[in-house]
This record gives structure tokens, sequence and C-alpha cells, in this order.
């Protein structure tokens, strides 16, 4: 099965004023936009009566700050705007013990298609139940 998925998020900060000894300080508000796409493939499996969703998903995120420029004296002026897109690959398996209750294992990987220089990996392993 394929789930095709897509979201968007939007995010706003408000800083107060920055101190800066003896000098006039302002900060405006830092906005950020952040787009995914991707999708996951999953199976579902008996396994000696113990149903299993093996599944694979892949995301490529974009995101843009914008805003966030700290003043001081009214003179200088320090932008903190930003892009970055990243790709995401991650495998993981869903086991169900009960109706109520299921396993889960996941291991995934993200690195930037730009110049940030970003990549990582991420695990989790946990129960779920639902009630």
């Amino acid at each position: 099965m394929v789930e095709p998925q897509a979201q968007l998020i939007n995010q706003r900060i408000s800083l107060d004023t920055p101190y800066a000894s003896g000098a006039n300080a302002s900060s405006s508000d830092l906005t950020a936009w952040s787009g995914r796409v991707g999708a996951r493939f999953k199976g579902s499996y008996d396994l000696n009566g113990l149903p299993v969703e093996p599944y694979v998903r892949t995301n490529l995120c974009h995101t843009v700050y914008t805003g966030n420029t700290v003043t001081l004296d009214q003179v200088d002026k320090i932008s903190s705007s930003r892009k970055s897109s990243t790709v995401e690959l991650g495998l993981g398996l869903v086991a169900r013990v009960t109706p109520v209750v299921s396993l889960y294992v996941s291991a995934d990987y993200s690195s930037d298609v730009d110049d940030n220089d970003l990549n990582g990996i991420i695990g989790s392993l946990g129960v779920r139940m639902r009630w």
C-alpha cells in the first residue's frame, strides 16, 4: 500500500528585546514556513499469527526562515534569514500484539540537499496502546 503525504507548517516566534549594554536594541519576529512531501510504502503480513506491518518512508522537506532582524542603535542590522532542504529515508516495523497493543521500531536518516551540512540518524522503539 502507498500512502502519499504532504504537510505545510507556519511558525511565528516573538522574542523579547535583546539586551545590549549601553545600546538601543530591537528584534523582529521570526517567521518560518516548512513544507514536506513524501510517501510511505507499507505491507501487511501474518507471522505465525502475529500481524506485522513493515514500511519504508521518504520525504523531501524545505524550510524558509524570514524576518528576525536584530537592530542595534537603529543602525546595525543583523538578519538571520535562511533556507534549508532535506531528504529523509526511514524503515520501520509495527507488530500488533493484541487489538489494543502494538510494538514499533523505526530508524530514519536525514541529509541536506543544499549547503547547510545537516544530517542525522534517529531511531525509536516503543509500545502503542489504544483505548
